[in-house]
């Protein structure tokens, strides 16, 4: 049986499925959490009951509970017997006054990761990157033989097929792509952009992917660099792949993921990646992962003038696709952790 707490699933399948809903919560507090943490905070946790009881009303208690989230593996927690959470991003830098499915950050640091997660019921928590592995044993204590390392799936065949679609683009062009927000630090990119322009003349382009609410600061800044003709900021894109196809360099400022799937997009479509360091899963498919602004700027320099190096960079970048991102391998991965755990 497939739970789903949204009614969407976009995967052929054959089991049933269950849709638990959710709380109807106001939309002005959503716009506002912030603004109005207590009641949200209120808000935030009769729905966590609320979709407790219902879980728990819907499922078997012999059932094992697969939960794709930290919230849902809160959920799973308190409703089923047997669970295994797959954990998709870093808990430290996530969790940071974000008000994440309308809960303070304690709920999920102190009392899920660093406590429930310990539980007999957690038999496994899987992962997306080695680096959530090393933050998981190594700030919340949680045993490294609980934590399975398992990649992200990619349907690699679909992804260059899409990217063969045209765009209306003619010249030389850098690309970001991601939500115009404090996380994926577009503000960084231009700022690097405008050196790479000022400094070395280069002629390429940037054209950024993406909505969010930054885009007022991002226009701003481009206004005050006088970069209106030379950084595009084109907005969500359906199929995003051919704009990531035709650049000559990926490039990436985040600040924290849990393993960028564009970056695993880019290796697949050839496009070399520079990217500053973080945590986490840059380092694990980035060729030279850059320390700070300046020396992104080098490399970006050096791919843009250096066929060779960016060559290496492709290279390296193909050599991490076949020995990390093996979707056989990684599915085999999930049916042992989930037979075991039956």
């Amino acid at each position: 049986t497939v739970v789903l707490y949204r009614n969407v699933i976009s995967l052929p399948h054959a089991s049933e499925t269950i849709f638990i809903k959710s709380l109807k919560i106001p939309k002005f507090l959503l716009k506002n959490k912030k603004k109005f943490s207590s009641i949200t905070v209120i808000f935030g946790f009769l729905n966590l009951v609320y979709r407790i009881i219902n879980t728990k009303n819907k499922i078997k208690k012999e059932d094992l509970c697969v939960a794709f989230d930290d919230y849902f593996g809160l959920v799973a927690v308190f409703s089923c017997k047997k669970v295994i959470v797959s954990v998709h991003n870093s808990p430290s830098k996530l969790y940071n006054g974000n008000l994440t499915h309308l809960l303070p950050d304690w709920v999920y640091k102190k009392i899920l990761i660093k406590h429930l997660y310990k539980k007999d019921r957690v038999k496994k928590i899987a992962v997306v990157s080695e680096g959530i592995k090393k933050e998981l044993i190594e700030v919340f204590g949680i045993p490294e033989n609980k934590i399975e390392v398992i990649y992200n799936f990619f349907d690699k065949d679909s992804i260059q097929k899409k990217a063969n679609e045209k765009i209306d683009i003619n010249f030389p062009y850098i690309v970001n792509v991601g939500h115009l927000n404090k996380q994926k630090n577009q503000e960084t990119l231009i700022d690097i952009f405008y050196e790479l322009k000022k400094k070395y003349s280069i002629k390429e382009k940037l054209v950024i992917i993406g909505d969010g609410i930054f885009k007022g600061k991002l226009l701003k800044k481009i206004k005050s660099y006088n970069l209106s003709k030379e950084v595009y900021l084109l907005g969500k894109k359906e199929n995003p792949y051919p704009y990531i196809k035709n650049a000559r360099v990926y490039v990436s400022t985040s600040l924290f993921e849990g393993f960028p799937t564009v970056l695993v997009e880019s290796a697949i479509l050839q496009v070399p990646i520079c990217a500053l360091d973080a945590p986490h899963g840059i380092s694990e498919i980035t060729l030279n992962p850059a320390v700070d602004k300046q020396s992104l700027v080098k490399d970006i320099l050096s791919v843009l003038k250096n066929k060779k190096y960016m060559q290496e960079k492709i290279d390296f970048q193909n050599k991490i696709l076949a020995l990390k991102f093996d979707n056989n391998l990684n599915k085999k991965k999930w049916i042992k952790i989930i037979n075991e755990n039956l």
